[in-house]
């Protein structure tokens, strides 16, 4: 599928933490389903394509999070662990 804008990383590549597929012993068996950056408690987000928030919420797994459609719905965007619950 082409995407039809540029994905942006919220944050620097070298503020990574978890990687996507990690299978570390603390996992148990459970791969990692996304991208983790080690970043301050109260960072700026930057969003990873232009789109349309359609959920915000709390988890008692992903903690406060938001759900962002992106290239109007083929895409989705899942941000988790937030500092505390998104203003939008």
């Amino acid at each position: 599928m082409k995407l039809e804008n540029k994905y942006v990383e919220p944050f620097p590549s070298g503020k990574r933490g978890d990687g996507f597929g990690n299978l570390a012993d603390y996992r148990e068996g459970r791969p990692h389903r996304g991208l983790d950056w080690t970043v301050p408690g109260k960072s700026l987000i930057r969003a990873v394509g232009s789109g349309v928030i359609r959920q915000v919420g709390w988890s008692d797994v992903l903690g406060w999070y938001v759900v962002q459609s992106i290239e109007n719905g083929k895409l989705f965007a899942l941000y988790a662990h937030l500092y505390k619950k998104p203003g939008i």
